[in-house]
């Protein structure tokens, strides 16, 4: 009986992580579609009580970000995912020195905290995609000033 139990709870955390990604990108995608409705509704009502319906559309659209301001977000991430993915590849062989040095063992320590490096090269990887980009988009914009 107990050789079921692990895979069962190895199942269980995975359906459960899967379900809370699962509902965090529904109350996103909620959240923004309730921001367009809010948003489509004002600009009815503006549009019922105005003269010149043109000129309410133009002020009512969202301001477009410059290229520069773009930019600089892709930047942020790019720096902040790269942190953030360095410390989870990293993380597990520190654990394992710390471990190791208290009469651990590596297989021990690869067991407990081995999927950190594999979750890690994830952000890792989109953090340097968003820095090459920020890259490539400043040398552009040098080339277009």
């Amino acid at each position: 009986m107990e050789h079921l139990i692990y895979p069962l709870k190895a199942l269980l955390e995975s359906i459960a992580w899967l379900a809370a990604i699962v509902l965090v990108a529904w109350f996103y995608f909620r959240y923004k579609k309730q921001q367009e409705d809010r948003r489509t509704d004002l600009m009815m009502k503006a549009l019922e009580k105005s003269d010149n319906p043109d000129e309410v559309l133009r002020n009512m659209q969202k301001p477009q970000k410059g290229l520069r301001e773009r930019l600089v977000a892709r930047a942020g991430w790019g720096w902040g995912l790269t942190i953030v993915g360095v410390i989870l590849v990293v993380m597990p062989f520190i654990y394992g020195i710390v471990m190791t040095s208290n009469g651990g063992v590596w297989e021990d320590v690869f067991d407990d905290a081995g999927p950190f490096s594999f979750i890690g090269a994830m952000p890792l990887g989109i953090g340097l995609g968003f820095l090459l980009s920020y890259r490539a988009g400043k040398k552009m914009l040098k080339e277009n000033d």
